[in-house]
């Protein structure tokens, strides 16, 4: 995973657990849309820890094939 995914998979978790799950859930979606195909499993399993926010309609990472 690089830097930037790292630093916003770390503010959305944050946001998580303050319990804004709709923005989490939009910058987690963007950086997986966003990672190399190898990292998406692992800001995926980032997310699972709050099931909220893999389940929030704003969380839209469109089709993921690993």
């Amino acid at each position: 995973m690089n830097k930037v995914n790292r630093n916003e998979s770390a503010k959305a978790m944050l946001y998580a657990s303050f319990g804004d799950f709709g923005l989490a859930a939009r910058t987690l979606s963007a950086c997986i849309r966003s990672a190399p195909k190898k990292d998406r499993n692992e800001l995926l399993t980032i997310g699972a820890n709050y099931p909220a926010l893999i389940q929030h309609p704003d969380f839209i990472i469109g089709e993921v094939t690993a």
